[in-house]
């Protein structure tokens, strides 16, 4: 399924947000290592000369410092909230080889499409054994996914972890059943995975003449745009000859 609308990405590893919420978590108990970089070499001197130059008082600096330090922690809090937020929920549907349906706290049903891969459509070969690989990975799991925003369809774009360490779109790559997707990706680990399994024949790599699932969609599309053109010049030249045979009864 396509992944377009925001072209929301996980960064350059699969793993990003991962690490985000791992920071995030200990930002908190390390607050002033993280803000040791703010003390300068030769706090004294620095100190004297800002407070001449200034004509401030001690107890203003020290509060200058400390709302300083607030503020940087502050915007380092929302940096890490708005690249991903973390969820947990149990896999309880696979609609397709990307996309998932998770059970969430509260018995609500959330749509994730997997972020950085594009797997075959059902009706497209190694459709069904994209949507079994994907079942055999994550079906009845207890997953964290990771969301990195929505697509045009509205649905949730997220990095799907599971087994612990084991990220969903890589493994999917790997094994030959979905297409690396370069055009919201940056993630090169996963051009190198499609390239070995290419290499092994693996999946959908079998084929001789492997399609994209982007150009699968764009031929179908052309197809039906073609019928439907077809329909319309069908039914105009119907219309047409009925009022040429009107216009002949009654000028009879």
């Amino acid at each position: 399924m396509s992944c377009t609308g925001n072209k929301s990405t996980i960064a350059s590893s699969g793993f990003f947000c991962r690490r985000v919420f791992l920071f995030r978590k200990r930002i908190f108990t390390a607050r002033s290592a993280t803000f040791a970089f703010l003390k300068p070499p030769a706090p004294a001197k620095l100190f004297n000369v800002f407070q001449r130059s200034a004509g401030l008082q001690p107890k203003c600096l020290r509060i200058m410092n400390m709302l300083m330090r607030n503020l940087i922690f502050a915007a380092l809090l929302f940096v890490s909230g708005l690249f991903c937020s973390q969820k947990k929920g149990k896999i309880i549907k696979i609609k397709d080889g990307d996309t998932v349906v998770i059970l969430l706290p509260g018995n609500m049903e959330q749509t994730l499409r997997l972020a950085e891969v594009d797997c075959p459509e059902d009706s497209q070969a190694f459709g069904k054994a994209a949507r079994q690989f994907t079942a055999d990975q994550v079906f009845g799991k207890t997953v964290i996914y990771y969301s990195t925003g929505k697509d045009r369809y509205g649905r949730e774009v997220a990095g799907v972890f599971y087994d612990q360490d084991k990220y969903l779109s890589r493994e999917i790559v790997k094994a030959g059943f979905g297409w690396w997707y370069f055009k919201a990706s940056k993630n090169t680990e996963l051009q190198k995975l499609q390239d070995e399994a290419r290499a092994q024949k693996l999946g959908l790599w079998a084929d001789k003449k492997p399609l994209s699932p982007w150009d699968f969609r764009k031929n179908n599309k052309k197809k039906s745009s073609s019928k439907s053109e077809k329909k319309s010049s069908s039914k105009s030249q119907t219309s047409k000859s009925l009022f040429i045979n009107r216009n002949k009864l009654f000028s009879a």
